[in-house]
């Protein structure tokens, strides 16, 4: 039997579109293209301007996003609301800054079985409005993204919770239909919010609007969220735990990188998170300015459906794995700031499982599709598309650098006899399209929801992840592989490494994904703060109180 504690602290894409307009962001934070010796501005539509301030008046914080966000309900948009969320709302576990497993809203949990995991759970918590937190509040926020009426995004995650069941009032019993290491990082993702609540809500849960439509347990309560804007927050005074470090936060979402960097460099915000790669040179120029970067725990690959021509054929598949310069990318794209990849999984999502030597020896061993058009050539040759082939591919506007290699893949494969049309995409409209499997090629990026190399293998493999609304883009459907998926799931240690070794080999011949390369996540922050202990993951902690002011 394993069992942690509260005081034990040795033993998870695409995001959402557009934010608000450059000249919108400026003006609410008190700037002007003048005062800054920069160009005019366009102007565009934008929501509610939050107050001006500085980064970080007495006891308020001021952030900055890349990204808006079309809701706070997970079970909506898995990878937008998790940042915000993790400053308003609780969940069973988190990750802290090493990465190991903290209890939050369990006091402590423990493993008797490899198919039980058990939570006894912290007494006292209330919610904002003063309700109490009981079991049954934690089991609804948790079996709400197994029903399939919901269509959770992360259902597929989830999908060995075999049940979910109050065993006490102050204790919870989730029982997997198999073993599963990754299940002890999952209720990480499943922020609680009132049954009662929540079930008289319904779909308009964590919704837009001149009223706050959610409520958490949280150190922090929402007092505006505008989807397109920004959010704010103030200090929950009931708060269980240790005492927030602001009194009020305000985060604003700008699409625009060239607004970011004005308003981090102006000193009036005190950072963003996920600078973009293809920026972090010009970041890094900037005066007062500091630059964080993890390992690659971020993952960029193509997804090509198997059932639909001319990708249902795998000569197509490896003609274009071989026409892909994953070296070239990484330089030109990337700048440095990642590695070409070999595999779906980044080598850093096994810091848990293997050392360094293991890792690079079971990559070593994959089955590898080296830049070489001599060999894509005839690949293609093989197929039943000799002669070539036309498809479209489809990039999301907040990340350029996906449409910058795919314009270079297109001009690869050009010489081949394949017309690829690249089309740039707002970031809602492709997330959409994406997660409806509307097109037979699509381009994505993920970052990790834990660090176990099955991350990112549990969205995109099973086959009961085929469908709409999940992460298996490709309906990539094998017998075979969910075993295989079952087998690394049920060993540990050395065995698990052999057996996850063969997983990722029978997907490197089968390439239902052709990997492209593993990128690092950066935050920007202004020298007049200091971050304690950045990670990719940095969304699984209450991240906002890490940001302090240099005294």
């Amino acid at each position: 039997m394993t069992r942690f504690s509260a005081d034990d602290r040795a033993a998870l894409d695409p995001h959402a579109g557009a934010g608000i307009s450059r000249r919108s962001v400026l003006g609410m934070l008190g700037l002007t293209t003048a005062a800054l010796g920069m160009p005019a501005l366009l102007t565009g539509c934008g929501g509610a301007a939050a107050p001006a301030g500085s980064a970080s008046a007495p006891g308020r914080l001021r952030w900055v996003l890349g990204q808006n966000v079309p809701t706070l309900d997970v079970a909506k948009s898995a990878g937008a609301p998790i940042p915000l969320l993790a400053l308003s709302h609780e969940t069973l576990v988190r990750l802290d800054k090493d990465l190991s497993i903290v209890p939050v809203l369990a006091e402590s949990w423990e493993q008797p079985t490899p198919t039980k995991l058990v939570y006894s759970l912290r007494q006292g918590v209330t919610f904002w409005d003063g309700t109490p937190l009981t079991a049954e509040d934690i089991a609804f926020s948790i079996t709400r993204h197994l029903d399939p009426k919901v269509g959770s995004p992360i259902a597929s995650l989830l999908s060995n919770y075999k049940a979910v069941e109050v065993t006490s009032p102050t204790e919870l019993t989730i029982t997997l239909s198999r073993p599963d290491p990754a299940a002890k990082y999952l209720t990480a993702r499943c922020a609680v919010t009132p049954k009662a609540y929540s079930e008289r809500l319904g779909d308009q849960l964590g919704m837009s609007g001149p009223e706050v439509k959610t409520i958490g347990t949280g150190p922090y309560l929402i007092k505006r969220f505008d989807s397109a804007a920004g959010i704010e927050y103030e200090a929950n005074p009931s708060y269980w735990g240790a005492k927030p470090r602001y009194g009020s936060i305000a985060i604003d979402f700008v699409a625009d990188a060239n607004a970011r960097q004005l308003a981090v460099r102006s000193g009036k915000v005190a950072g963003t998170m996920d600078v973009p790669v293809v920026a972090i040179q010009d970041w890094r120029r900037l005066p007062k300015t500091s630059i964080m970067s993890s390992p690659p725990l971020m993952s960029a690959f193509l997804a090509l459906n198997v059932n639909r021509a001319p990708f249902d054929d795998i000569h197509v598949r490896r003609a274009l794995a071989h026409a892909v310069d994953r070296d070239g990318f990484v330089k030109a794209f990337l700048h440095g700031d990642g590695a070409p990849a070999r595999a779906v999984p980044p080598p850093a999502q096994w810091a848990n499982l293997a050392d360094e030597a293991t890792v690079r020896r079971v990559y070593d061993s994959l089955p590898a599709y080296d830049f070489d058009l001599a060999k894509a050539k005839a690949e293609l040759a093989k197929s039943k598309h000799a002669g070539g082939f036309s498809a479209t591919v489809r990039f999301p506007d907040a990340n350029p650098h996906l449409g910058k290699a795919l314009v270079s893949l297109a001009q690869t494969v050009r010489t081949l006899g394949i017309q690829l049309t690249v089309q740039e995409a707002p970031m809602t409209d492709w997330r959409s399209q994406l997660m409806d499997h509307q097109h037979e090629m699509n381009i994505m990026i993920l970052r990790p929801n834990y660090p176990d190399p099955a991350d990112f293998l549990n969205l995109l493999l099973p086959s009961n992840a085929a469908a709409k609304g999940q992460y298996n883009i490709a309906e990539y459907r094998s017998t075979e592989v969910d075993e295989l998926m079952a087998a690394q799931a049920a060993v540990e240690g050395e065995r698990r490494v052999d057996a996850m070794a063969t997983l990722l080999a029978r997907v490197n011949e089968d390439l239902p994904y052709i990997p492209l390369w593993w990128e690092a996540s950066s935050m920007a922050l202004s020298d007049d703060f200091s971050y304690d202990g950045y990670s990719t993951l940095y969304y699984d902690q209450e991240w906002a109180d890490n940001v302090r002011p240099r005294a």
